[in-house]
């Protein structure tokens, strides 16, 4: 790697890139978080399903 050429771009290019990362890192976290919270709210329910603890027999969908 020692040989490979790298560019490294000046502190406005820099400041450009993470204005226009930023929101997509943002998007990414949140989106991150609802994918644990919905895990989390399925391996609690899902066994309360499956045993019929909870019934959604008269829920129309």
């Amino acid at each position: 790697m020692k040989s490979v050429e790298a560019v490294i771009p000046d502190g406005n290019t820099i400041a450009k890139f993470n204005d226009f990362c930023r929101p997509v890192f943002e998007m990414q976290e949140k989106l991150e978080q609802e994918n644990r919270k919905l895990a989390a709210m399925r391996d609690s329910l899902l066994p309360r399903l499956m045993s019929g603890e909870i019934d959604v027999a008269d829920i129309g969908i």
